[in-house]
């Protein structure tokens, strides 16, 4: 038997010739395969990443809300922090004041807990 070419299709194959022309299909196949897997996911991820991209967007945004209300509320927590202080500051003075006057005005003391 003689080896066939591609474009003598008259001529017996070969077990060679077979093989060749079978691994030849395979990668045909496989790299078209590849591109039209490829273009799929291409077409599927650019809307995924595009929701993708909204979802960040809206959790960032989400999280600067949040990020300012922590801050109010930080800073109102040091104002509270500084007032309940000072009252408890003044309530020791007091206190101080009763606990000093209490005996010239035959009163009792009792100190709060």
């Amino acid at each position: 038997m003689t080896q066939a070419h591609t474009n003598d299709l008259n001529q017996p194959a070969t077990k060679g010739f077979v093989r060749e022309e079978i691994q030849q299909a395979k990668q045909d196949l496989t790299h078209k395969m590849g591109e039209t897997v490829k273009q799929v996911l291409d077409s599927k991820l650019i809307g995924f990443r595009d929701e993708l991209t909204e979802w960040k967007s809206e959790i960032l945004t989400s999280n600067d809300k949040i990020s300012k209300k922590l801050d109010q509320v930080l800073t109102e927590q040091k104002a509270i922090t500084v007032n309940y202080q000072r009252v408890d500051q003044r309530v020791d003075r007091l206190e101080e004041f009763a606990r000093q006057a209490a005996p010239k005005l035959d009163l009792e003391f009792e100190k709060a807990s």
